[in-house]
């Protein structure tokens, strides 16, 4: 994820199984699905940051030729730019782009990049749609509850948000 949240990133350290899933297992993963029933109305992809998938460009290619699948929906930030030909892709009619906004919760700079993907959306013909994030919050660094290595770890693994670190993308 881009939003370098200060929890989360604070406890990457003590991840005990951090994976990131490759192009290939996640075509798998879609063609197994769409093997098992007769019509998937909508197939989500989401991260961290899927955007920052190192060939996002040809997942989507692979996504698109998976049977029984409606549409595809990508969940992201917002705050990493495509490039042209991508959005390009992004603009085909089974796909549709959600973005989180987070507004004021983000450094400036991300607040830009957010206006520059909106605007690349729109020039591209991009189905879209901003979800505003009415629930983001920052639940302070780690190093705040001053604790023992082992504590951050016991912590971190009782934490209720480290679903989000599951499948994520990593450059």
């Amino acid at each position: 994820c881009t939003l370098n949240c200060a929890h989360c990133i604070e406890a990457l350290p003590y991840v005990q199984t951090r994976r990131t899933e490759s192009i290939e297992s996640i075509i798998h993963f879609a063609r197994k699905v769409s093997e098992a029933c007769e019509f998937l109305y909508r197939f989500s992809i989401t991260g961290g940051e899927p955007l920052l998938l190192r060939d996002f460009s040809s997942l989507i290619d692979e996504l698109l030729l998976v049977p029984n699948i409606g549409f595809f929906y990508i969940y992201t930030t917002g705050t990493v730019i495509p490039d042209k030909a991508l959005c390009k892709k992004l603009a085909h009619p089974r796909l549709a782009v959600n973005i989180s906004d987070y507004g004021e919760n983000v450094p400036k700079k991300l607040q830009d990049n957010f206006h520059h993907f909106l605007q690349s959306m729109r020039t591209h013909g991009v189905c879209y749609s901003v979800l505003p994030n009415k629930v983001w919050f920052d639940l302070g660094r780690f190093e705040d509850l001053r604790l023992s290595e082992s504590a951050k770890r016991e912590s971190f693994s009782k934490c209720s948000f480290t679903n989000c670190m599951t499948i994520s993308g990593h450059t």
